[in-house]
């Protein structure tokens, strides 16, 4: 009966220390990452809602490890202040416009130019930087 006792006592004093130690052993979590964007627009705004798209396909793309917080309706500030805290790194992405950006950057202006582009093609060919043949 002591033998038996002695083996339960050790059995017991094993599992203290694997219960002990194995929370230790185990890896933690994968942290999870918050980005921040800006946007002036109020609920509904085309753009707010591709931002809301984008937040949302990025949540399901890594498995909850990247979030996007989306704050619209110039809840963080207008166009300028959010310009101001990305570049600070309070916000991470914004959504402006470009005459705020034209302020920062003169050359921005060559984009609000009208009949800049030929059509919708051309656009994209040229923001994507590629060279664009008709």
């Amino acid at each position: 009966m002591e033998e038996k006792m002695k083996r339960i006592a050790i059995l017991m004093l094993a599992l203290l220390v694997l219960v002990v130690l194995l929370p230790g052993c185990r890896r933690p979590a994968p942290e999870t990452r918050v980005f921040r964007l800006a946007c002036n627009q109020p609920d509904g705004y085309p753009t707010v809602v591709g931002a809301l798209a984008m937040a949302d396909h990025l949540e399901r793309a890594t498995n909850g490890r990247l979030r996007m917080e989306v704050y619209n309706n110039s809840v963080l500030g207008q166009e300028r202040e959010t310009i101001e805290m990305t570049q600070t790194g309070a916000i991470d992405f914004i959504r402006v416009g470009i005459n705020p950006l034209s302020s920062l950057n003169p050359v921005m202006n060559a984009l609000a130019m009208p009949f800049l582009f030929r059509d919708r093609a051309h656009m994209f060919t040229v923001l994507d930087g590629r060279p664009y043949r008709r």
